[in-house]
């Protein structure tokens, strides 16, 4: 998919209205890729690794190319960020791809140890609201970063081809 404005964006996921999702983006409040944006700004909705805040908004903070690179992204900002990761319970949620979560499953377990994972659906409202191919990583992490990584992967057609 090509990029869109990040309003666009915004308001089509149901966070706001288009002119409301401006207007938070003028007051400074949306980074992509970590960094702040400005209205007209433009990003891919279906190839950026996303954060999801304290208010359940979705920010993305870095772009990955390809779907199993995506899925590692998730597992490198868990390296990055969890704490104690062996001692945690991790949750996956994912929409409609199984197999990409449990991949992100067993590299969890290889690199950290981790003895409790779920593995779940991600439910209707947010199914419908992040699409299939998502898969999410739930950990315990620094304040400061993410505690919450969302990859929107690629569209269902897609869904078998690696990146």
């Amino acid at each position: 998919m090509a990029e869109e404005r990040i309003q666009k964006i915004m308001a089509e996921q149901g966070l706001c209205s288009r002119r409301a999702a401006e207007q938070i983006i003028a007051e400074g409040r949306v980074k992509v890729n970590g960094h702040p944006v400005k209205v007209g700004d433009k990003m891919d909705p279906n190839r950026d690794v996303l954060h999801v805040d304290d208010e359940g908004h979705l920010i993305p903070v870095s772009k990955v190319r390809g779907r199993r690179q995506s899925l590692d992204a998730l597992v490198q900002k868990m390296e990055e960020t969890a704490i104690q990761p062996a001692d945690q319970t991790v949750f996956i949620s994912h929409g409609d791809c199984l197999a990409d979560a449990e991949y992100v499953a067993n590299r969890v377990r290889e690199k950290f140890g981790v003895k409790n994972i779920y593995i779940n659906f991600v439910g209707p409202v947010i199914g419908a609201h992040s699409g299939p191919g998502t898969v999410a990583l739930f950990f315990i992490g620094v304040a400061d970063q993410a505690l919450h990584f969302r990859s929107r992967l690629l569209k269902t057609t897609d869904s078998h081809k690696e990146g």
